[in-house]
C-alpha cells in the first residue's frame, strides 16, 4: 500500500512539472512583450524546477528499488537540492514581481537597480546552495530558517499589496481578479498547515503535497489571466482602447477639433465634420482656415482661428443669427511636447431657448406676485379697517349697554330689599339674573375686543403663580363654600412667570369660574403646574360634569356651552374662547382632556420660555 502511495506522489510531481511547463510556455508564446506574461511564465517554470527537485530523488529511489548506498543518497539529495532551492527562491521573487505589475505598483521598480535588489536574496541563496549544500538543508538551521522566512516574507508582502489594491479597485472585474490572486497565494499556506496538522491528528505520515498546492496557485493565476484577457498582446489592448476612444470621440454631440500651434488640424470628430460639411480625410493636416464657411458663418471660422494663439483655458458664448454657441479652448501637450489646443464648440441654442422661456416665466410670475401682493395689501387694509370698525362698534355698543345697566342693577337691589311679596321677589330675581347675564356678556365682549385690538400691547410683569391663584380663589370663597367645593393649589410657591397681569387674571378667572360653574356639589378643583425645558404647563382640573370628544372639539368656539340647559344664565360661552386668545397671543397652547361625561375635565395651557422672558423658580 505504501509503495502504491509512493508511486502516486511521484506521478503528482511529474504531472506538476509537465503542467507548469505547459502553462509557462503557453502564456509566454502568446505575447513575449507583455510583462505580466513573462513574469507568470518565469513563475510557472520556477514551480516546474522546484517540482523536479522533489520528483528526481523519489523517482531514483523507486527506480533502484530503494537500494542506494549512503554516498549515492547524499549525492542524489545534493543534486536535487540545487533544483528545489532555485525553484523555491525564484518562484517567490517572480510571484511578488508579478503582483507588483498586476496591481500597477511596478512604478516602484522603474530603475534596473531596484529590480536587481528584488532578486538579490534569491541569487544569494542559490550561491549558498552551490558553496555548501548542507547549510540549506533542515540540518543547517540558520540558513534553512532564513530561506523559509524569505519565502514567507515575500508572500506576505504580495498578500498585503493585493488586499490594498482590492480596497481601491475601480470596478467589480478588478476586484474579482485580485480576489482570485489572493486565493491562489493562500492555497499553499493553507495546504502546508493542513499537512502539518492532519498527520498529528490521524497518527499517519502523509507525503508532501506542497508541489500540488503550488501548481494549483499557478492554475488559478493562469485562469485569471485567460478569463480577463490579461495575456492579450499589448498592441491588441491598445487597439481595443483606441477603438473605444474613437467611438466615444465621434459620438460626442459637440464639435471637437485638435489644432497644432500653427493652426493645423490634427484631429476632428464626426460631429464637427457634419457641422462644417467637410470630410475627415480631406481636412486633417490642413490649416483651420480651410474649413469653408457656409452663409453667415465667417465669424465662427474666425473664432476657431483665434484658438490657435490660446495659452490658457478659455470659455465664452457667441451668437450667430438665431444660433447660440459655447466655446471651450483647452491648451494641451502631446508626447513630443508640442503645444496644441483643443477646441470644443457646443450648440446651446435649445438651452438658451429654455433659459429664455424660464426667464419669461419668472417675469410673469414676479409680475403676478406683485399684482397679488398689491391686492393682498389692499384687502388687508380693508380687513384692518373693518376689524377696527368692528372693534369700535363693540366697544361703543358695550359702553352704551353698560351705562344704563349700572343704575338698573343698583335699583334692582333696592327694589328687592323692599319687596315683601314672594312672587314679586321671584320675578325680580329673574330680572336680576338676566341683567347680570347681560352685564357679563358686555364685559366679555369688551375683553374680546381688547384682545383682538392691534393697538393694545401686553405689559409683562413678574407673577407668582401660587399667590395669583390663591387671590382669585379667595375672592370666590363665598360661592365655593355655598357649593361645598374644595380648591387644592399644588403649585410651588417659588414658581414665577412673566405675563401681562390683566390678561393672566382674565385667563385664571375664566378657567376657575368654569370649574366652579360646571362642578358638582362638594366637588374638587386642583391647580397644578410643571416645568420642562421648553415651557411651564399649568392645569386646572375639576370633578364636574365632564365632556365628550365632540364637546371638546367645539369647546373653544364662541358662545359654545357644554351644558346649556343647566347653566344658561351662569355662562355665556365666551370664557374658553377668551382663554384661547390670551394663551395663543403669548405663544402658548391650550387644550382639554376628559375621560367622558361625569368624570370632570382638565384644562391645560402652556407658557413657553422666551429669550426675552426669563422664567425663574422650580416647580
Amino acid at each position: 500500500m505504501e509503495i502504491i502511495f509512493y508511486d502516486f506522489f511521484i506521478f503528482l510531481y511529474l504531472l506538476a512539472i509537465i503542467a507548469n511547463i505547459i502553462l509557462g510556455l503557453f502564456i509566454f508564446l502568446k505575447d513575449r512583450k507583455n510583462k505580466l506574461n513573462i513574469l507568470f511564465s518565469l513563475f510557472s517554470i520556477s514551480i516546474a524546477i522546484w517540482s523536479f527537485g522533489n520528483f528526481y530523488p523519489d523517482f531514483m529511489y523507486a527506480l533502484n528499488n530503494f537500494d542506494l548506498t549512503y554516498s549515492q543518497s547524499i549525492d542524489l539529495q545534493v543534486f536535487a537540492n540545487n533544483f528545489t532551492t532555485i525553484g523555491s527562491v525564484f518562484q517567490a521573487a517572480f510571484l511578488l514581481h508579478f503582483i507588483l505589475v498586476f496591481t500597477e505598483r511596478d512604478k516602484w521598480f522603474k530603475s534596473k537597480i531596484s529590480v536587481i535588489l528584488l532578486y538579490i536574496p534569491a541569487v544569494l541563496f542559490c550561491c549558498i546552495e552551490r558553496i555548501n549544500p548542507i547549510m540549506l538543508s533542515p540540518s543547517g538551521w540558520i540558513s534553512w530558517y532564513a530561506l523559509v522566512l524569505y519565502i514567507i516574507l515575500y508572500t506576505l508582502i504580495g498578500l498585503v499589496i493585493c488586499f490594498q489594491y482590492r480596497k481601491t479597485a475601480k470596478n467589480a472585474d478588478m476586484k474579482r481578479q485580485v480576489s482570485l490572486i489572493i486565493i491562489a497565494i493562500l492555497i499553499p499556506f493553507i495546504g502546508g498547515i493542513a499537512l502539518e496538522v492532519i498527520p498529528r491528528l490521524i497518527s499517519y505520515t502523509i507525503m508532501s503535497l506542497t508541489t500540488t498546492f503550488t501548481t494549483l496557485t499557478a492554475l488559478i493565476i493562469f485562469y485569471t489571466i485567460v478569463k480577463y484577457n490579461l495575456m492579450a498582446p499589448l498592441k491588441e489592448q491598445l487597439k481595443i482602447t483606441e477603438e473605444k476612444y474613437k467611438n466615444l470621440f465621434n459620438t460626442i454631440p459637440d464639435s471637437i477639433l485638435l489644432l497644432s500651434s500653427k493652426g493645423t488640424i490634427i484631429e476632428i470628430n464626426d460631429t464637427a465634420c457634419k457641422t462644417w460639411g467637410v470630410q475627415k480625410n480631406q481636412i486633417i493636416g490642413n490649416h483651420i482656415s480651410s474649413i469653408g464657411a457656409r452663409g453667415g458663418e465667417d465669424e465662427r471660422v474666425r473664432i476657431l482661428q483665434q484658438a490657435v494663439s490660446s495659452t490658457m483655458f478659455e470659455e465664452y458664448e457667441q451668437t450667430f443669427g438665431n444660433k447660440y454657441f459655447q466655446y471651450l479652448f483647452v491648451p494641451t501637450r502631446t508626447f513630443d511636447e508640442e503645444n496644441n489646443v483643443l477646441i470644443i464648440e457646443r450648440d446651446i441654442t435649445e438651452t438658451k431657448a429654455a433659459e429664455n422661456k424660464m426667464k419669461e416665466a419668472n417675469r410673469i410670475i414676479e409680475s403676478a406676485n406683485e399684482t397679488l401682493q398689491e391686492k393682498v395689501e389692499e384687502e388687508t387694509k380693508k380687513i384692518s379697517y373693518l376689524l377696527e370698525q368692528k372693534e369700535q362698534f363693540i366697544i361703543q355698543l358695550s359702553h352704551d349697554l353698560r351705562t344704563p345697566l349700572g343704575p338698573i342693577l343698583n335699583l334692582l337691589k333696592i327694589v328687592r330689599s323692599h319687596e315683601k311679596e314672594q312672587e314679586e321677589k321671584e320675578m325680580l330675581e329673574v330680572i336680576q339674573k338676566n341683567a347680570d347675564y347681560l352685564k357679563n356678556l358686555v364685559n366679555k365682549s369688551i375683553e374680546i375686543a381688547r384682545l383682538d385690538s392691534q393697538n393694545v400691547t401686553s405689559n409683562p410683569l413678574v407673577i407668582h403663580l401660587h399667590a395669583a391663584i390663591d387671590t382669585y380663589v379667595d375672592n370666590k370663597k363665598y360661592l365655593l363654600k355655598t357649593k361645598g367645593i374644595v380648591v387644592e393649589n399644588t403649585i410651588n410657591p417659588d414658581l414665577v412667570i412673566l405675563y401681562d397681569e390683566y390678561e393672566f387674571e382674565i385667563l385664571i378667572a375664566n378657567l376657575i369660574e368654569n370649574a366652579i360653574n360646571y362642578n358638582t356639589e362638594y366637588g374638587r378643583i386642583i391647580c397644578h403646574a410643571r416645568k420642562d425645558k421648553m415651557a411651564i404647563e399649568i392645569s386646572i382640573q375639576d370633578t364636574g360634569i365632564g365632556m365628550t370628544e365632540q364637546q371638546i372639539r367645539h369647546a373653544f368656539e364662541e358662545f359654545y356651552k357644554a351644558d346649556d340647559s343647566r347653566h344658561h344664565l351662569q355662562s355665556i360661552g365666551l370664557g374658553l374662547s377668551i382663554c384661547k386668545r390670551i394663551v395663543e397671543k403669548n405663544g402658548g397652547r391650550i387644550w382639554i382632556e376628559s375621560k367622558g361625561l361625569g368624570n370632570g375635565i382638565t384644562v391645560f395651557f402652556t407658557i413657553p420660555f422666551d429669550s426675552d422672558k426669563k422664567m425663574k423658580g422650580d416647580v
